[in-house]
């Protein structure tokens, strides 16, 4: 008997596949790639954040700063760096923002004005204040009143503290005095007795002289404690005057300029790879080809230009270079025995523009060889017979008299009609016998077939106008569910590809482009070459 307990179940086919083909790894490599092939994305960011700075710094007007240095006397008997942070705990109470705020009438709350000033203890008795305001002549002003206002409180403070210890020796003091007076009239009665209470006086008189003495110590404290007070309240002064910081236009300029430029860089570069790492879109020659079942043979980049104005003569010769390279590998597949038609369908998963630019040169340099071209716009968007006008334009001379491909786009909805290939007898198709572009359709060498997936629609119609079929894929556009569906639709309707193509294809793109030998995708001659 055999022990199931341990044995791990096969996981579905489905559910293996139903995260895509990327493998989950996160590459330098990978990220690398994402910012080259959008880096005009975060490049833009960075300029935006470079502009933003930039008018900022020339909007928005620079900030005054005041500031003041203190020189701050404490009592020589506490730690001068406690005494220091008591200081600011002043500086910072809203008596004193009310205090300057009331004496400048400024329009802002006290915690407002305590948000703009800055204190720093250079040294346990030197405090730097600094306050920032709209302009240099109010910050100098809030300055000002900000010490005067400050060094007051302080000075009040430290009176009342002076009088309440004053207050308190004086108390002691009128003990003292009431114990002198009562030992003097206790000292009176005792020599009145005579001899028997002469040492009973002498000691009242010794008591008196004691308190007398700590009466007299107790009058000296309190001088010295208003004579420190006094000094520590007029010793505590403004050291430098107020003055306004000087500031730098030009390093102000950097700043914003640089702190513009970081910023938007990176937030257009935390952009670029968060979508590329949230995507489920599939880019590479090997996702693609895993997806479809179906080899990747050719990658081109851009084979269109741009629509904006700018971008009409940029990499005019790398598009071209592109577009030939998808075109000479297709002409391969449109071979076929003399005396036999080849009929070939470019089936557009993504990019119909695309598809239509290839479809239109290919058959234009099928009819410049001598070739008798039939092509049929299979599509909804119908631009196949402005796309083969243009590529007529652009063949070399020398190629007069040759017939020209001849255009055929059914009518009603292109994406259903059906072809007279296979088609039994009565079923109605786009091109019955009596039809004017028969004739055409009958001599003709080669059959091109534009068409595009819709997965609520099929392809069920394409084997009644082609026999073979080759994918045609941008990259970024689809995700893997997308591209399985397509090879599935097209295999279902009794068609398999040929092999795909991939437009829009990155420069750092180094896979093979071949699904595993295994898949459906492989022909029996590419599973031996292997």
């Amino acid at each position: 008997m055999i022990d199931t307990s341990w044995r791990i179940e096969d996981p579905d086919p489905d559910e293996a596949e139903g995260n895509g083909p990327a493998t989950g790894f996160v590459s330098l490599h990978f990220l690398r790639s994402a910012l080259r092939r959008r880096w005009k994305v975060w490049v833009a960011a960075a300029i935006t954040g470079l502009l933003l700075g930039l008018a900022w710094n020339f909007g928005m007007p620079a900030k005054g700063h005041g500031t003041v240095t203190l020189l701050m006397s404490h009592d020589p008997a506490t730690e001068q760096t406690v005494a220091m942070d008591t200081d600011v705990s002043l500086l910072r109470t809203r008596t004193v923002a009310e205090s300057v705020i009331e004496d400048l009438g400024l329009p802002m709350t006290p915690e407002e004005l305590q948000a703009s000033i800055t204190a720093t203890d250079l040294t346990p008795s030197v405090l730097v204040i600094d306050v920032a305001a709209p302009d240099d002549a109010s910050a100098v002003a809030r300055v000002t009143a900000l010490a005067e206002a400050y060094l007051s409180f302080r000075a009040d403070q430290l009176e009342s503290q002076s009088q309440a210890l004053v207050a308190g020796y004086e108390k002691q003091m009128a003990s003292l005095k009431d114990q002198s007076e009562k030992l003097s009239t206790q000292y009176e009665a005792l020599s009145a007795t005579g001899p028997e209470g002469q040492s009973r006086a002498t000691d009242a008189l010794s008591r008196r002289s004691q308190v007398n003495a700590e009466y007299g110590r107790i009058q000296q404290l309190v001088e010295e404690a208003e004579l420190q007070s006094n000094a520590i309240i007029e010793s505590s002064h403004v050291l430098d005057p107020p003055s306004a910081v000087p500031r730098s236009a030009v390093k102000r300029l950097v700043l914003t300029a640089g702190s513009g430029l970081i910023g938007g860089l990176a937030i257009g570069m935390g952009l670029v790879l968060f979508q590329a790492l949230t995507s489920d879109r599939v880019r590479r020659r090997e996702e693609v080809a895993l997806a479809l079942g179906t080899p990747v043979r050719y990658s081109a980049r851009k084979v269109r230009g741009g629509k904006a104005w700018w971008r009409r003569g940029a990499r005019r010769e790398s598009r071209e270079r592109g577009l030939q390279v998808l075109v000479r590998g297709l002409e391969p597949a449109v071979s076929a025995p003399r005396g036999k038609t080849a009929r070939l369908a470019l089936v557009a998963v993504d990019e119909i523009e695309e598809a239509a630019l290839v479809t239109a040169t290919l058959g234009a340099h099928l009819a410049g060889l001598g070739k008798k071209v039939f092509l049929v716009d299979l599509s909804d968007s119908g631009r196949l017979d402005a796309a083969v006008k243009k590529a007529l334009a652009r063949q070399e001379t020398g190629e007069g008299g040759r017939d020209e491909p001849v255009v055929f786009r059914p009518e009603g909805q292109p994406s259903l009609a059906r072809g007279p290939v296979g088609t039994a007898p009565g079923m109605r198709h786009a091109l019955p016998k009596d039809h004017p572009r028969r004739a055409a359709w009958n001599r003709a060498d080669v059959v091109l077939v534009l068409a595009e997936v819709d997965p609520a629609v099929g392809v069920d119609h394409l084997p009644s106008w082609v026999d073979r079929v080759v994918l045609l894929v941008a990259a970024g556009r689809s995700n893997a569910e997308r591209l399985r569906t397509t090879g599935e639709l097209v295999r279902s309707a009794g068609l398999e590809p040929d092999f795909a193509m991939l437009v829009g294809a990155d420069r750092t793109d180094e896979s093979l482009g071949r699904p595993d030998p295994a898949g459906s995708g492989w022909t029996e001659a590419e599973k031996g070459s292997r």
